[in-house]
C-alpha cells in the first residue's frame, strides 16, 4: 500500500483537496486530521508514474494574509510502505473513498455517516434518514430524498415539520407504505440509548407525527424489519439489559398491525436462528431470507427461511462460494435471484466483497468497481430500469469501522467473478 499526502498551511473553509490517481476513476477526496493541516489517500500497488492533486474551495493562511494559488501552498509527495504487504486485499481498508461526480462542480450531497438506512418510496425515488457521522455524533443533515430518475443520483433535502427525534438516531429500520403514503420508522438508538417507539413521516406534506401503539412494544436497534399484508415484521436486534451485561442480542419475532396499531410476539418451539443484530432479512414473495449478523464475539454466515403464512423456519443446505461471517452488510433483493450482499463487519475489520444468492439455493462471487471500498453500516438499492438493460446496484455511505466515514454514491451491473 503508498500513501499520498499534503501538507498545507492553511485554515479549512469548505477546502476539498482531490487526486487523480488514473484517468479512467473518478477522482478521490483525500481525507484529514481535525486541525486540516495534512490530507492523506491510501492506495494500492503499483505506484502510479503521475498523481494530479487539485482542489476545489476557499482556502487561507492562518496569517489572514490573502489568498495565494493553491499550487503555491502546499508540497504533495508519494511515500511506499517499508514493507510490502503479503495480503494486498487488506489494503481496500485504508482507501479514501472516491467522488461520483466532478468535485469541480458544487452539488448537494449527504455529509457521511453509517447506520441510517434508506427505502424506495417510488420506481425512482428514494428516502434517506438518520445514521451516525463524524465524532459519533448523529448526522445533521438527518432526512435526504435521492431521486435516479436520470440514471444518475440527485440529492435533495426536503424541509419537514413537527420533528418528533425519529431522524437523529442510528440502528433503526423504516419502511414505506404506498396506500397512505406515510414511512414509519420504528427502533434504534442514540448515545446508548435504545427506543420502542413508531414514529410517521408523511411524503406527501413532509410532516413528522408519534404514532400511538397498544401492546409491549420492543425496545431494539441493529434489527431487520419488513411490512408484509399491512403488518410490520421485526427480528433479532439489540436490546438494553441491566448490568454487568448492558445489551442482549434477541431472536423473538415481534408483529405490529398498522391497522390496529397493536404489538403481538411469535412463539416457537422448533428450530429459529440464534440470537443476532446486524443482520439481514429480505422479504421474498411470502418469506423473509435471513443472512448473517453477530452476537459478539460471535458472528454469523448463516442463512435461514422464515415463511410468512405458516409461521416457520427453515434453514436450507447451499452451494457455491459462501460468504464469510459478518454482520452491518447490505443486502438487496433482485428480479430473477434471492438478494445481493456487500461489505459488512465480521468483528476484525470492515469488508468489500460482493455475492449474489439464487433461487437454486447457490451463492456466487461477484465483480465489485475499485471505487466501492471495503465498508459497514451502508445502504443499497437496485435502481429502476427497463426490462432489457442489466440490473445496476447503488451503494451509499457506510464508515471503515476505523473512524472514517463515507458519502460516496456508487453505482455498478453485477457480474459473476471469473
Amino acid at each position: 500500500m503508498n500513501s499520498l499526502s499534503c501538507e498545507s498551511p492553511v485554515r479549512d473553509n469548505g477546502l476539498q483537496i482531490y487526486a487523480v490517481l488514473n484517468l479512467h476513476e473518478t477522482p478521490r477526496k483525500l481525507l484529514s486530521k481535525d486541525n486540516k493541516s495534512n490530507f492523506y489517500c491510501h492506495f494500492a500497488l503499483p505506484l502510479p508514474k503521475q498523481v494530479v492533486v487539485f482542489a476545489v474551495g476557499e482556502w487561507e493562511r492562518p496569517s489572514g494574509k490573502r489568498r495565494k494559488a493553491l499550487h503555491n501552498s502546499f508540497f504533495c509527495k508519494v511515500e511506499s510502505p517499508k514493507s510490502s504487504p503479503k495480503n494486498n486485499n487488506l489494503s481496500s481498508l485504508f482507501l479514501t473513498p472516491s467522488t461520483p461526480y466532478s468535485p469541480c462542480v458544487k452539488r448537494e450531497v449527504p455529509s457521511g455517516r453509517w447506520g441510517f438506512f434508506m427505502c424506495s418510496i417510488d420506481d425512482s425515488k428514494t428516502v434517506m434518514i438518520g445514521g451516525q457521522g463524524a465524532k459519533q455524533q448523529m448526522v445533521k443533515d438527518s432526512l435526504w430524498v435521492v431521486s435516479t430518475k436520470s440514471g444518475e443520483a440527485f440529492f435533495s433535502q426536503p424541509s419537514s415539520t413537527g420533528s418528533t427525534g425519529a431522524d437523529r438516531r442510528m440502528g433503526h429500520f423504516f419502511f414505506y407504505d404506498p396506500e397512505s403514503k406515510v414511512i414509519f420508522v420504528y427502533g434504534g438508538s442514540k448515545n446508548n440509548f435504545f427506543f420502542s417507539d413508531v414514529h410517521k413521516l408523511d411524503t406527501k406534506t413532509w410532516t413528522w407525527s408519534l404514532s400511538q401503539t397498544v401492546g409491549k412494544a420492543p425496545t431494539r436497534a441493529y434489527h431487520s424489519c419488513n411490512l408484509f399484508f399491512g403488518e410490520l415484521w421485526v427480528f433479532g436486534g439489540v436490546y438494553p439489559n441491566p448490568d454487568p451485561q448492558p445489551f442482549f442480542c434477541s431472536n423473538d419475532m415481534y408483529v405490529m398491525s398498522l391497522e390496529a396499531k397493536n404489538w403481538y410476539t411469535l412463539f416457537f418451539s422448533s428450530l429459529k436462528p440464534l440470537p443476532r443484530s446486524g443482520h439481514t432479512a429480505c422479504l421474498v414473495d411470502d418469506r423473509l431470507v435471513m443472512f448473517g449478523g453477530w452476537d459478539a464475539p460471535t458472528c454469523f454466515n448463516d442463512l435461514f427461511f422464515f415463511d410468512l403464512t405458516i409461521m416457520e423456519y427453515t434453514q436450507p443446505s447451499t452451494t457455491g462460494t459462501h460468504p464469510s461471517p459478518r454482520s452491518w452488510h447490505t443486502a438487496v433483493t433482485l428480479p430473477g435471484k434471492l438478494f445481493l450482499i456487500h461489505g459488512g463487519y465480521n468483528g476484525i475489520k470492515t469488508l468489500s466483497d460482493c455475492f449474489l444468492f439464487f433461487f437454486s439455493l447457490t451463492w456466487t462471487g461477484i465483480k465489485t468497481p475499485e471505487s466501492l471500498y471495503a465498508r459497514a453500516g451502508h445502504s443499497a438499492l437496485l435502481l429502476q430500469q427497463g426490462e432489457d438493460t442489466q440490473e445496476e446496484i447503488v451503494i451509499f455511505g457506510g464508515g471503515d469501522n476505523l473512524g472514517e466515514f463515507f458519502n460516496d454514491f456508487t453505482s455498478f451491473s453485477p457480474q459473476e467473478l471469473d
